[in-house]
């Protein structure tokens, strides 16, 4: 049933988003159940011996179920997909917007602060909005100010991004912070105490140990810088930055110890555990996750309560319903994926492991912990290739000595604050901050053995794996000849698959991209010299845009990574796509200082491929060269357009608005294959270009201006 209702959304959604291959599987398997169904309504023994030899009794009873699932989630999920689509707001038009501060984070001088309870243009709406500024508020504060409005995207390029259903979040602000009015107000009780938690931290502990503090209670990870997240991603121990399982059992376990002490029923244990349960979710936006373990843990207790026998397997099952019927879409968050994922890796495999070391004498207190850490990974390991690429070397020992020592840091951590918002005890977390400086001393240590990179793992290649697994596991009660049959099988299958999925497309033209969030930068995919990219942004939205890209064309090597108008902030995206893509050569057009160059290679796994220059020209060979062009931007010069030229084909990116005498006196009278502009204006059309591409266009009478050009937020242009 779990199964069944994950394949039906993904495959609603999939019809949304226009992958009819994935729609086709689903309604022949649905199809094909029909089928048996109908056979079986008539002559209902001609299935028994084939379906008895996977645990089914009644064929018949098995698909009715698995036909209803399927047609539930599929109403449920197309339901769910128009509810969170909406129309924007007037493009290049002010509107006054007024907002309740339910949270920010800061990072520098910029300030993100979510609004809820927004009114725009005088009328109420129940979404929230994201205002970028340059200045503090407090949480209560109602803030008033005029600004465009710029919807976030729930489905782009084929992917949904879950973080606008957890945030409730349609559209982005910004305005000057000495341009916004604000009113003092009460906090509401909820975001009261996140944000005195934040603040109680902050005041007692440094700026990243407080960070990772408010990650592990609260799973915002906002005030955690991107170094401070590497070393627990390279150490094989991000999971604790999530709330999850861990945490939750951590928890329950800590208020079941209390209510025992103090002799309470067992019936009003259940209760005060569920209060506590529901409480807890409603400060983590019910992250699914958290929803998953407190729903698990719920299912735990009742049946410890009534007597009854617990299977974990429904109740898994039962969690994966619950939460899927609230939010189907909550299907491609990648904490869903991971948590549901790992416990399941868990209950098929653990009892598995532990005979085996039992069998080998390994030590007994090791033995199950180092089960359950092979048990999740395998359950993990398809979402960790899609999604992260890498896999920390040492994550199975990381995690055999950290775990430990952090579960008794997250209990003392969460008396400490809770007890600190109701009397100030600072003394309470020195204790606190000493666990915690253990359990990061001991990340770093094991974030220096670093990471691999992994394979490529897609959708169906997963959903196949899944499939071994099942057919592997003690819950397939097959003879083992009929289970060694399958499951060799099935791997074929998926064998195929996946190298289809790692296989790189064989170009026959080259070809340049963008997509929408690359507004400064192209991506290069050519014959002769594979992938370049061209341009680089510092925000974390261009960031995940681009890998996406990269992603999508099974790049895995980028030869070449130019960066124009170079600033300090542009470290973490160069590390990032120089690590992850194993790129060969940085080239920057800036002179940087020694600090600049240490700061940038240490964060580098090889520094020697970075080198920078002051030429206005860069040459590879014949077939690619560009040039630069320079123009003063804000308080210093910088490029405002790259004239590339690619198998003596021109291409034209302008970076930063032209003016009228840059375009007369530089680019008129040339003949260019492609003008590419994140922001389109009307005297762009005095530049000679076969094709006119950008992501937005400026207001414009000019109807030919609007006919001519092609606005594209995500575009494949064969050069």
């Amino acid at each position: 049933m779990f199964l069944t209702a994950i394949f039906s959304v993904y495959s609603v959604i999939n019809f949304f988003i226009g992958k009819i291959v994935i729609g086709i599987i689903f309604l022949c398997i649905i199809t094909f159940f029909a089928v048996i169904f109908a056979i079986s309504a008539f002559k209902g023994d001609i299935f028994c011996k084939l379906f008895e030899k996977i645990g089914v009794k009644s064929p018949r009873i098995f698909c009715a179920i698995l036909l209803a699932t399927a047609f539930l989630f599929s109403g449920l999920s197309a339901l769910s997909f128009q509810k969170n689509t909406y129309r924007d707001f007037e493009d290049n038009h002010n509107h006054t917007v007024t907002g309740y501060v339910k949270e920010y984070s800061k990072d520098n001088d910029d300030v993100k602060i979510l609004l809820s309870d927004v009114n725009i243009d005088g009328k109420n709406y129940a979404f929230n909005i994201q205002l970028s500024t340059n200045k503090v508020f407090d949480v209560g504060d109602t803030l008033t100010f005029v600004s465009n409005l710029y919807p976030t995207k729930l489905v782009d390029d084929g992917k949904i991004y879950t973080y606008v259903l957890k945030l409730n979040l349609h559209y982005y602000a910004s305005a000057d912070g000495d341009n916004v009015i604000f009113a003092h107000g009460n906090a509401k009780f909820v975001d009261k105490i996140k944000d005195n938690s934040k603040k109680i931290l902050l005041e007692n502990f440094d700026e990243e140990n407080a960070g990772f503090a408010y990650a592990v209670l609260f799973g915002d990870k906002s005030l955690l810088s991107t170094d401070y997240y590497s070393i627990f991603k390279n150490a094989g121990l991000a999971h604790i930055l999530a709330v999850s399982g861990l945490h939750i059992s951590f928890l329950v376990a800590l208020v079941s110890f209390i209510l025992k002490k103090l002799k309470v029923k067992n019936k009003v244990q259940f209760l005060v555990i569920f209060a506590v349960l529901l409480f807890y979710n409603i400060i983590c936006n019910f992250s699914p996750s958290v929803f998953r373990a407190s729903v698990m843990s719920l299912c735990l207790l009742l049946g410890l309560v009534l007597g009854e026998r617990n299977d974990s397997m429904s109740n898994m099952g039962l969690a994966g319903v619950v939460v899927l019927l609230l939010q189907p879409i909550y299907l491609f968050d990648v904490g869903f994926l991971l948590s549901f994922s790992s416990v399941l890796g868990i209950f098929m495999f653990s009892r598995l492991f532990e005979k085996l070391f039992d069998r080998i004498k390994f030590p007994k207190f090791l033995s199950s912990s180092l089960a359950i850490t092979l048990s999740a990974t395998i359950g993990t390991l398809p979402w960790i290739c899609k999604y992260f690429k890498e896999f920390a070397i040492v994550s199975f020992v990381s995690n055999l000595l950290v775990l430990p020592i952090f579960s008794i840091m997250f209990v003392v951590l969460l008396i400490s604050v809770f007890i600190n918002l109701i009397l100030p005890v600072n003394f309470l977390l020195i204790a606190s901050e000493f666990l915690v400086n253990i359990v990061v001393s001991l990340s770093r240590i094991f974030a220096r053995f670093g990471t691999i990179h992994t394979i490529n793992f897609d959708t169906l290649s997963a959903f196949i794996y899944y499939i071994v697994c099942v057919f592997a596991s003690h819950f397939c009660i097959m003879t083992k000849k009929s289970k060694l049959v399958c499951v060799l099988s099935v791997s074929l299958l998926f064998s195929t698959t996946i190298a289809t999925c790692n296989t790189k497309s064989i170009l026959k033209t080259d070809v340049v991209l963008a997509t929408h969030g690359m507004k400064n930068s192209l991506l290069f995919n050519t014959k002769t010299h594979g992938a370049i990219l061209a341009g680089m942004e510092s925000n974390e939205t261009s960031k995940n845009q681009t890998k996406n890209l990269i992603d999508h064309y099974n790049i895995n090597c980028l030869n070449y990574i130019f960066v124009f108008n170079y600033d300090d902030r542009l470290e973490d995206n160069i590390a990032f796509f120089a690590n992850t893509y194993t790129a060969k050569n940085v080239v920057i057009f800036a002179e940087l200082s020694a600090g600049q160059m240490l700061g940038l290679t240490n964060k580098l796994y090889t520094s020697s491929i970075v080198s920078t220059t002051d030429r206005a020209e860069y040459e590879i060979d014949d077939n690619f060269k560009f040039e630069l062009t320079y123009a003063e931007l804000q308080y210093t010069d910088g490029v405002c357009a790259v004239s590339y030229k690619v198998n003596k084909k021109n291409i034209l990116q302008t970076i930063y608005a032209l003016s009228q005498n840059q375009i007369v006196n530089g680019f008129c009278g040339l003949n260019y294959k492609l003008l590419y502009s994140n922001n389109y204006v009307a005297r762009y059309t005095q530049i000679w270009a076969d094709s006119y591409v950008c992501q937005r266009i400026y207001s414009t009478n000019e109807e030919s201006v609007v006919h001519k050009i092609q606005r594209q937020e995500m575009f494949e242009y064969q050069i």
